[in-house]
């Protein structure tokens, strides 16, 4: 049974850092919800995330609204709540794994951070209309989405616990995904180490191999793995984690041809699909996709 402190957190309007912060506050603990500003009120809680003027981990306080901030990360991102509660209790909250808790921090907290400190810098995607540009939608926004809108009952405290549970459920599918990531890395390293050609991997599973060969096999253009739907897939590598770009592409050929001209084109009776943007591919049988792999060196 998780012990119970009660956090107390900012009343209103809420943002991502304060609703992550205490999500990941409800992983270690059983969390009672405190929002007000009042020093008296979170002067008597256990925990504050976003108030409090201070940040000190021994008080239990992690706030960043103070003058000079609460520090930045080596990267120049600065911390907020939910970047401060994650560097004091993210290992914990991993089960002692502090690789995962890296991973978190990168892919999920310092957006946020960044994102509550009006320091996040990202490109827009495409052009909407002259003088206006189409935004990724990130975590943030979907955390804006759940307050209540100006013409909804103001029930800001309901609003909130609804969007720190949902925040629960990003967070431990992240962490999920990060322990998967951290977990395959011993067979993907495998597989490189036994390949034949360098150039191509063979994975006995589908699993998370991007960020091991990326690192580790700088040589490596294409993955040849079983996929959750039975058949098997040839994969090109990527040019740098989370890039649409590629070390080498499939065949340009092999673009939006049909089953019958692929089949044509490679020779093989069991090839059944190759994506337009030419990242992926797929056939019946490990032994056609290591023969497509092959031809796309060529």
């Amino acid at each position: 049974m998780l012990p119970t402190k009660r956090v107390c957190t900012h009343h209103g309007l809420f943002h991502a850092d304060d609703v992550f912060a205490v999500a990941a506050l409800g992983r270690l603990f059983e969390v009672v919800i405190v929002r007000s500003r009042d020093p008296k009120v979170f002067g008597a809680c256990d925990i504050r995330v976003d108030v409090g003027g201070e940040h000190d981990p021994e008080k239990m306080t992690f706030d960043h609204h103070q003058a000079g901030g609460a520090g930045v990360r080596p990267n120049g991102v600065p911390y907020a709540s939910f970047g401060l509660v994650w560097k004091c209790f993210g290992t914990q909250i991993c089960c002692g794994d502090a690789k995962v808790a890296r991973m978190i921090d990168e892919r999920l907290a310092q957006t946020i951070d960044a994102d509550d400190n009006g320091v996040l810098l990202s490109e827009p995607l495409f052009e909407r209309a002259p003088g206006r540009s189409v935004d990724p939608y990130i975590v943030p926004s979907l955390i804006d989405a759940l307050n209540p809108n100006w013409h909804e009952p103001k029930d800001y405290d309901a609003a909130f616990k609804r969007a720190v549970y949902f925040a629960s459920v990003v967070l431990e599918r992240e962490i999920k995904r990060a322990e998967g990531i951290v977990g395959a890395e011993t067979d993907v390293r495998k597989a490189i180490a036994a390949a034949k050609d360098p150039r191509i991997l063979v994975l006995n599973y589908a699993c998370p191999w991007q960020e091991a060969v990326l690192a580790e096999a700088p040589q490596a253009l294409y993955v040849c793995y079983p996929s959750e739907s039975g058949d098997w897939r040839v994969q090109a590598v990527p040019d740098a984690p989370d890039s649409f770009g590629m070390r080498q592409p499939l065949p340009a050929a092999w673009a939006g041809a049909t089953a019958a001209e692929l089949r044509r084109l490679t020779g093989l009776d069991d090839i059944t699909f190759v994506h337009n943007n030419l990242f992926i591919a797929a056939a019946l049988s490990q032994a056609s996709a290591l023969k497509m792999a092959e031809l796309a060196l060529a």
